[in-house]
């Protein structure tokens, strides 16, 4: 502690100026930044297509500030802004599946850090994205498939006729 001493014995603090504070659990005790322990979704797993919308949340190792923000980015390529509503554990955001955008199980690649700090005002850090059943791949089955099937071939069996319509 910087200008003033921590006494073992009695459970005090007192600064250069000799006023003395009794110390409680709360005072210096949360020193540890959060960290995303995991991301998820309450959106039902199943096929989507450009115009789903897809809830994302990132859930922290300890409750954190409202109106903290992160931005993810999935592996479709796509950002999304995760905001923290209210003191408490999760930042949750909204992916619009976009033309163009497949995955196969969609999964948060890595986000950056806006702001995050907990209760306590430490900041967030690690940008290490967690993995397994912690990532949304691991959580959900989300598969995002924009692509139009195209008729390659059409085959006509023996004796069928295939009739060609044309304007006269």
């Amino acid at each position: 502690l910087s200008n003033g001493t921590y006494d073992d014995y009695d459970g005090t603090l007192t600064n250069m100026t000799g006023n003395e504070w009794a110390l409680s659990s709360a005072f210096g005790a949360d020193i540890t930044a959060p960290t995303v322990s995991s991301f998820t979704s309450t959106t039902a797993d199943g096929s989507y297509k450009a115009g789903d919308s897809i809830n994302i949340t990132a859930n922290t190792s300890e409750s954190i500030a409202s109106g903290n923000t992160l931005t993810v980015t999935l592996d479709t390529g796509d950002t999304v802004l995760l905001t923290s509503a209210a003191d408490g554990s999760t930042l949750v955001g909204s992916y619009t599946v976009g033309a163009g955008d497949n995955s196969n199980d969609l999964t948060v690649s890595s986000f950056s850090i806006g702001s995050v700090a907990d209760l306590a005002g430490n900041a967030m850090t690690s940008t290490t994205v967690p993995s397994g059943s912690n990532n949304l791949a691991g959580s959900s089955n989300l598969v995002i498939d924009t692509t139009e099937p195209i008729v390659s071939s059409v085959t006509v069996g023996w004796g069928n006729s295939l009739n060609t319509l044309e304007d006269n």
